[in-house]
């Protein structure tokens, strides 16, 4: 897994009160094994988080790891 952290972190920006980015763990269709790729459309979601801070994110990141290792997923 490549580790974009410092690259992601450097692009988020909180300058209102209620700034969020949405961020999504999800599994491409071509990521998915061979038999799981007719049950599902082009991505499927793993998991979604609503990030309101750098702080929150780093808070968030080890299970976000966790999960893209558990499913092969990419987050974006």
């Amino acid at each position: 897994m490549i580790d974009n952290l410092e690259h992601i972190k450097s692009l988020l920006n909180f300058e209102n009160t209620g700034d969020f980015y949405m961020l999504y763990v999800f599994k491409r269709k071509k990521d998915q094994l061979e038999g799981e790729r007719d049950n599902h459309q082009s991505v499927r979601t793993i998991k979604s988080y609503c990030i309101e801070s750098i702080e929150h994110l780093e808070r968030r990141y080890d299970e976000i790891k966790q999960l893209c290792e558990m499913f092969k997923a990419r987050a974006y």
